[in-house]
Formats: C-alpha cells, sequence, structure tokens
C-alpha cells in the first residue's frame, strides 16, 4: 500500500521531535522516536542501538549541538505503508542571536511497527560551510 497523508505527516514528526528533543535536551523522548535497532550516522561518527544512541545523544549536545535550533525543513517522502524515506535540509541557527550555524541534507528511514512509526536510521550529510566540520575531517 501507498503511504497515506497521515503516513507522511507521521514521518514527518520523527525528524521534528528529533530535532526538538535535541535542543530541550531531552535524552527520554529522543530515545523514544528509534526503533530498538535505530541508528544515526554522521561527520562525529554513528550510533547504533538504544544504549549507544543515548551516548551519542550527549555528545552531540555537549560537542556541538547545545544551544541550537534545528529545523527540517523541504521533505520529501516515499514508500510504502511499512516503511518510508524521507530526504530532508537540516538548518542550524544560534539560539541567541539566530544567526545561521549550519545545514545538512538528512536521509530518514522509518518504519512501521504495531502502527506507530519509528525512526530506523538517520544518516546526517553536513554542508563543508558547518564552522566544526572541519575538526572532525582532520
Amino acid at each position: 500500500m501507498n503511504l497515506t497523508a497521515s503516513d507522511k505527516l507521521e514521518v514527518m514528526e520523527l525528524a521534528a521531535r528529533f530535532e526538538m528533543a535535541l535542543d530541550k535536551e531531552d535524552v527520554e523522548n529522543y530515545l523514544a522516536i528509534f526503533a530498538e535497532d535505530g541508528s544515526v550516522q554522521g561527520f562525529w561518527g554513528t550510533a547504533i542501538g538504544k544504549e549507544q544512541l543515548q551516548q551519542g545523544f550527549y555528545a552531540m549536545l555537549d560537542t556541538f549541538a547545545r544551544g541550537r535550533r534545528h529545523c527540517t525543513t523541504n521533505a520529501i517522502i516515499r514508500g510504502d505503508s511499512s516503511e518510508a524515506i524521507m530526504e530532508s535540509y537540516l538548518l542550524v541557527f544560534n539560539r541567541e542571536d539566530l544567526l545561521r550555524f549550519g545545514s545538512a541534507f538528512v536521509t530518514d528511514r522509518a518504519v512501521k511497527k504495531d502502527g506507530k512509526w519509528y525512526l530506523a536510521s538517520r544518516q546526517v550529510d553536513v554542508d563543508p560551510s558547518f564552522p566544526l566540520l572541519a575538526q572532525f575531517q582532520a
């Protein structure tokens, strides 16, 4: 079956919940959006499974995410009633002055289990303008 409008909204909400949990420093809600074997991969490394995701959450905050606003935009979603891929842009702003801090292209894979959507994987490909990118590529 094709994705319904409701499915697409739920998948989009996963990204919003990811970003808001990070901005609010809310690890409990962050972990709740992931499938048991969910993963996040980016310039800082890879976290797979709830334990690594929790560790990675605090590492992201301590390294580059604290004091920012993360905004997902331009989402394009394809898939079916059990699995979806969403490609989107991530814009990151400094919270105090609202100047752009960075941007990325994000690919989310979501799966539906027991009638609910979960994030199975998130790949974050940061644009070269990101200020901290150079230290991680060295």
